[in-house]
């Protein structure tokens, strides 16, 4: 600490962000603590450094305590200056839900254009509702529009409602666009242009020159190849398909495709490399960094970009890729400089991964390649040697350092792992500087000279066709990618833990050694009987098996067979108590589940479905009531088409086999209504979850039946056969063999061999 205060007064104030988001103090609290921290400093400087016993301490103790108190309290007051905020008449967020408005701003970000919307930015300036006159207001706005074309500086006139961005348990969009300083959307307003040219000359000259290069790759190459070239070069990942996309989602590449931290490394080597044939290293050095700097302004200056831009320039003029001695700790000061402008990036996906990547080839790049060049030594000539360390630390062990302390955040974030990343990277990294190169050369000669431009295309194309080609065919690997259930950061704690205790050098090596040897032992044989214990626990027993999981999720059924498989009827609109609750009925090495049958046709009922399909894939999905015209249908759709899973629409009296002598059969779909009937030997249940009334058919009352309702409104026809009904109001008048009424059915367990009903309820 003695040598290095600036990297703890770092941590100290990324840790006040942290703790200002758990504690939810107000501005005022943060502020005075950092004003009593601040006096507490200068009292401990001029006071207590008069102690002997204050001396002794600080030899090892550099910093002053309540200086790091000061720095704590700095990144809560930060942090809560940005969350803790109250909106006045003067705010745009203060007219949100007030039906609608009319405002006026100009387009400060360049659009984002798709195959059927357009995204906005509009700093608005003026505001007028519709009994008043117009008035100043501050705010900037995110418009989603139909497909439509929009530049950036123009002055446009907006109607519609002022809307709050929403937010829930899985994603919070609200928080998101924060970061982005944006908190007020509007769907699909009223637009009219009023001027041009309002926004910044610089700015509009680059976004100008952006436009004019996205055309010109289009001219120039053919789809896929001018979709991924543009997204590569200027970060425009529109055009890109989502068949595609998901391919370099699956094989651990995608940050090839988006502007990150590979991206910016990559030119940045590229531009000092160039740059010291004809120059000093300070020369090249700062042009680089100028370059950079203006690349990044050239694709947009997202706050992705811009994070990607400044850990490239950590290592580029630092060095610090393999520099374990400073890397880290520079890492820490930068990370807090960023978070001193903006706090809530501390919760951003990206700027986690950025900073984790930059964390492993710091921490492991050098050990790695050190490590390779000591073992081939030993089988290859040593010129052999220095050849092949330059590309197989860059292609794969820098690679492979940056994945394993990434791990953690993409398996939090996306739930999924890549198995075939291993393989992919060292496949796909080598020919991605010749696409940069020979894709720059193009725009930049295609700018001024369009057939010059034209011959670097083509060459492009050969590295450009060889990437889409090769991750087509790696994305069909089977069992390629393993989707995950619910992860929070206590794992990320513990996988950090691990790897940290198992490959960072201690003080004292032999003990260490000592001790990791037979831990890692314990901790194999603890994982192998942890997930052999799992298998035999959760293994098929002969019986059926129905579980209605949460009052929340009224009409989810989950069903296990007698042989194992697994069938999911509704998904409701919980996603991660779905998710928890499927995970656990299934061995944790099986993450795909039979069969889907949708009965509901509410919207809020579909928007659990497309996230529980991306993490259980079923072999096999049901329609069994009318499909609505939603995103979330939507969804479901792109990933039925993507994944080639079979889908039908099923009509009364359609039965599905779901073996073993178990069928599953549409006895009602009506619009809203779907009543099912599961037959298992002489065992037949009725179920109808989630409606407002429920009426057993009479084909069905002829016979013994269970019938298992959460309607309010049970009734039946004329019949004289036992029947057990499962519901929450007993009906009377109705003749039962058996009763049993619960306050609420929910978290409700029915199992049958077929002959025999047990009902269990927690």
């Amino acid at each position: 600490m003695k040598k290095l205060p600036l990297f703890w007064l770092s941590i100290a104030f990324l840790i006040g962000i942290l703790c200002a988001d758990w504690w939810s103090l107000s501005v005022a609290v943060w502020l005075i603590c950092l004003a009593g921290f601040a006096c507490l400093t200068v009292l401990e400087w001029r006071w207590l450094a008069r102690f002997t016993w204050y001396k002794k301490l600080r030899r090892d103790f550099s910093l002053p305590f309540f200086l790091l108190l000061t720095l704590f309290a700095a990144g809560g007051w930060r942090y809560a200056g940005r969350t803790d905020i109250q909106w006045g008449t003067s705010d745009l967020p203060f007219y949100h839900q007030q039906g609608p408005l009319e405002i006026q701003g100009v387009i400060c970000e360049y659009p984002q254009l798709n195959e059927s919307s357009t995204r906005l930015v509009v700093c608005a300036d003026a505001l007028k509702p519709r009994s008043t006159q117009r008035f100043a207001v501050e705010g900037r706005v995110l418009v989603h529009l139909r497909a439509s074309d929009w530049v950036y500086g123009q002055q446009v006139r907006l109607y519609g409602e002022l809307l709050e961005p929403p937010a829930n348990e899985e994603f919070s969009y609200k928080a998101y666009l924060a970061q982005r300083s944006i908190y007020t959307l509007m769907e699909f307003p009223a637009i009219s242009l009023m001027d041009s040219g309002q926004g910044n000359w610089f700015f509009n000259l680059v976004y100008s020159l952006r436009r004019t290069a996205y055309q010109r790759i289009n001219h120039f190459l053919p789809q896929p190849q001018a979709g991924l070239l543009n997204g590569i070069l200027l970060g425009i990942e529109t055009d890109i398909s989502l068949g595609l996309e998901k391919a370099f989602q699956d094989t651990g590449t995608a940050h090839i495709v988006a502007i990150s931290g590979f991206n910016m490394t990559l030119l940045a080597s590229l531009f000092l490399k160039n740059f010291r044939r004809w120059l000093p290293l300070l020369w090249a050095g700062f042009l680089a960094v100028l370059t950079i700097s203006f690349y990044t302004i050239l694709v947009g200056a997202a706050p992705a970009v811009v994070r990607a831009a400044l850990m490239s320039g950590i290592s580029m003029t630092g060095g610090l890729i393999g520099r374990r001695q400073v890397g880290h700790f520079t890492l820490a000061i930068t990370a807090a400089v960023m978070c001193a402008f903006n706090p809530l990036l501390l919760w951003n996906a990206g700027f986690q991964l950025s900073a984790a990547a930059t964390f492993g080839l710091v921490i492991y790049g050098e050990r790695m390649q050190a490590g390779f060049i000591r073992l081939a030594s030993r089988r290859l000539a040593q010129a052999w040697v220095e050849r092949l360390s330059g590309p197989v630390g860059e292609y794969f062990l820098f690679t492979l350092a940056a994945q394993v302390t990434t791990l953690p955040v993409l398996l939090v974030h996306f739930k999924r792992l890549s198995l075939s990343t291993l393989i992919s990277n060292p496949l796909i990294l080598p020919p991605q500087p010749l696409v940069m190169q020979l894709g720059g050369l193009a725009v930049l000669f295609g700018l001024f000279f369009p057939w010059l431009g034209q011959v670097f295309a083509y060459l492009a194309w050969i590295p450009l066709a060889y990437t889409t080609s090769l991750v087509n065919k790696l994305a069909e690997i089977p069992h390629g990618v393993v989707l995950l259930g619910d992860l929070d950061w206590s794992f990320a704690l513990f996988y950090y833990a691990l790897l940290f205790f198992f490959t960072l050098p201690g003080k004292n090596q032999v003990g260490w050694s000592a001790l990791r040897k037979p831990m890692l032992s314990l901790f194999g044989l603890l994982t192998v009987a942890v997930v052999v214990w799992n298998a035999v626990l959760l293994r098929p027993d002969g019986k059926l098996h129905i579980w209605l999981p949460d009052a929340d999720n009224a009409a989810v059924i989950f069903i296990r067979t007698p042989s194992g498989k697994h069938i999911l009827i509704n998904a409701g609109e919980n996603t991660n108590q779905t998710s928890a609750f499927i995970g656990g009925q299934m061995p944790l090495l099986r993450r795909q589940l039979d069969l889907i049958l949708v009965t509901q046709t509410a919207n809020a009922d579909l928007q659990a479905l497309p996230q529980i399909m991306e993490r259980y894939y079923p072999k096999a999905f049901y329609w069994a009531a009318p499909q609505p015209d939603s995103q979330h249908v939507d969804a479901i759709s792109a990933l039925l088409y993507q994944n080639k899973i079979t889908s039908q629409y099923l009509i009364s009296g359609e039965r599905i086999d779901c073996g073993d002598g178990t069928v599953l059969e549409i006895i009602s779909a009506r619009d809203k209504e779907v009543v099912l009937l599961l037959t298992y030997k002489d065992f037949r249940l009725l179920l109808s979850a989630g409606e407002d009334k429920f009426s057993i058919p009479e084909q069905t009352a002829r016979g013994a039946v269970v019938v298992l309702s959460t309607a309010d409104n049970v009734s039946a026809w004329q019949q004289t056969q036992p029947l057990l009904l499962i519901s929450g109001e007993r009906v009377s008048g109705m003749p039962v063999a058996g009763w049993l009424s619960l306050p609420d059915v929910k978290n409700l367990q029915l199992n049958s061999d077929g002959y025999q009903l047990w009902v269990l309820q927690k």
